[in-house]
């Protein structure tokens, strides 16, 4: 039996081709949500679809969308792409994040990583909330966001250079788009930050 009443509420869970980003799609679909579901490998969110059609009521089938939100495009074609399939979107999760395996000072490709962990975890964020901003804001439903960040965000965790850009990029992800942005175009916006666990374990601390 469903938890939580989402029947026919349009959902878009980015970076939902493994892990956290996966189980959250799964359990919107458990509760009755139609699923967009995206990420860069399509055999690993043919996999996840899988997964969803056989938990979701009635065995509905997720939107699958390849891509990356790191291509200039992409945004928009997702975004489209859930408007076209389902008349519009309910609830957005910006999940999609990463952090770089360089970034010292004394590398040379120490900005190029960096530039690509910034425009991943944080202009990402806002992009695709801009984007489905004008469809939340008439979700019958009421609209909603949440930003997955990460328990680093909150609390450092580590003394790498590296691990410190995808804090600091974690700790401006919990800033986009708060609950007072959201109450003025009436869409409800949280943010979650994962803890440390199983990859196929969801771990959340949600504001």
């Amino acid at each position: 039996m469903a938890k939580y009443d989402l029947n026919n509420r349009v959902a878009i869970v980015t970076g939902s081709s493994s892990g956290i980003g996966a189980e959250i799609a799964l359990k919107l679909a458990a509760n009755g949500a139609l699923v967009v579901i995206t990420g860069r490998n399509g055999d690993a969110l043919a996999l996840v679809a899988e997964r969803i059609k056989a938990a979701a009521p009635g065995g509905a089938e997720p939107l699958q969308v390849v891509g990356s939100l790191l291509d200039d495009a992409f945004p928009g074609q997702l975004v489209q792409a859930a408007v076209a399939r389902f008349g519009g979107i309910d609830i957005l999760v910006n999940n999609a994040g990463a952090a770089t395996p360089y970034g010292g000072f004394d590398q040379a490709n120490m900005l190029t990583e960096y530039d690509q962990v910034m425009r991943l975890n944080v202009r990402s964020v806002v992009e695709m909330t801009q984007l489905a901003l004008p469809y939340l804001a008439k979700s019958t439903f009421g609209g909603n966001v949440l930003n997955i960040s990460s328990i680093a965000g909150i609390k450092a965790v580590s003394q790498s250079s590296t691990e410190d850009e995808a804090e600091k990029s974690s700790s401006l992800k919990r800033q986009l788009f708060t609950r007072s942005d959201g109450q003025v175009f009436g869409v409800q916006c949280q943010q979650g930050s994962p803890g440390y666990g199983h990859q196929n374990q969801v771990m959340l601390e949600v504001d």
